[in-house]
Formats: C-alpha cells, structure tokens, sequence
C-alpha cells in the first residue's frame, strides 16, 4: 500500500534533486553486468540472461550476442529443411484474409542482443557544456571545467506517495510529458528518500518499438 505524500514536499523538487543527483554519480572506469529479460511465449513464461560490459566514461557497450540459456541449451542442428505455409482466400483482388498453417519455428530469444547499458538514465542527467574560458580581469579565479545546462520543464511531476522498494524508503513520482513524449518516456519514477538516486522506473515504450529501437 502506498501511503500519502505528505503536502509540504514538492513533487517537481524531488525530481530536480533526482536529476542533480543522477548528474553527480561517478562510475567506475568498467562495469560489469547481466541483463535479465522476461516475457511470454504464448502461455510459457520465459527469460533470457545476456552477460555485458559498458565503459561509461567513453560511452562504449559490449554484448555478448548469445544468451545464457542459448549457451546451455543450444538450438538442434537442422536436418533436411524446413518449410512455412500461408493460405490466402482471394476475393476481389487478393486482399482477403491470410491463415498460417502449422506451427511456426519459436523464436530462440526474446527480443535479439539487448544494447542496454546500467549506467543510461533516459534523460535524467544534466547536460554538461565544456567551458575552458576565462572571464576578462580574472586571471586569478580557478577555471571552470564545466556548466550545468537547465531546460525548459519536460515534465509535469507528481508525487503519489511513499513506497519501501527492498528495505529503501522512496518517493514515487508520477510524470506526464509536456512535450515529446517519445523522447521524454519517464512515466513513474521512485527515488530514494536520501540519496534521490533512481530504484525504479515505467517506461513508455520499448527498445524493439519503432522508433526507439536505436536507443543504446
């Protein structure tokens, strides 16, 4: 049960530290990590695990392409060939109905080498602009590495309550994107009541819908 929020904390505040935080975390050079994919296969529930590697620093994503239950359980090596059949019933200039007949090959995984990295946060950090210059008459001031660029709100923040996600007390924020929503997917947000760090979030849309299948 998600108990109310109480009124004087401000739901766009907590989204703002949120993305402050996001912007300050400091990854190690390598990250290890597994992939966890869940789904149906018709009635079948069915899973498969990808083992990568991401750099966060330069941005670069290894995959390896097969999954662990692929690795385990190879596919049978096909004997003879394989053949599909689709009946279509013609009236009018073949654009009636079309029925397959037999049982299609199951896929061997559920959505193909998943590109994802544990470190990519769906436009939750700050865009940092390098800047190397120094004002005029202050020669003696430390330089300035970089600037935080702000922009104009994305999103409508709400904030439907507290929620306890495995032992971590979270504020669970709802978003409605203001504009572009298939760039701005952020529906529900939890972050953490200390550290405003992410531990969950709903998405709208996948990486396998057009056009979101180019998301890294």
């Amino acid at each position: 049960m998600i108990a109310e929020a109480p009124l004087a904390v401000d739901a766009w505040s907590i989204f703002a530290h949120a993305r402050s935080a996001v912007t300050s975390v400091q990854y190690p050079w390598r990250v290890d990590y597994t992939i966890a994919i869940s789904g149906q296969d018709g009635a079948k529930p069915v899973g498969d695990h990808y083992r990568g590697s991401c750099e966060p620093a330069s941005g670069s994503i290894e995959v390896f392409p097969i999954s662990d239950e692929q690795l385990e359980a190879p596919p049978p090596v096909p004997h003879g060939f394989n053949a599909s059949l689709t009946l279509g019933i013609c009236y009018g200039g073949c654009g009636g109905v079309r029925i397959p007949v037999g049982h299609p090959e199951p896929d061997q995984d559920l959505i193909g080498q998943p590109l994802i990295a544990p470190t990519y946060m769906f436009g939750l950090r700050y865009r940092r602009i390098p800047y190397n210059i120094k004002p005029v008459g202050t020669e003696s001031v430390l330089p300035v590495i970089a600037t935080v660029s702000t922009k104009d709100r994305d999103y409508e923040v709400s904030l439907l309550g507290d929620e306890a996600l495995e032992g971590v007390d979270t504020y669970h924020l709802e978003l409605l994107p203001l504009r572009k929503p298939r760039d701005n997917r952020l529906r529900e947000l939890w972050v953490g009541t200390n550290d405003y760090l992410p531990r969950r979030a709903v998405l709208a849309g996948n990486f396998t819908m057009a056009p979101l299948v180019d998301v890294p």
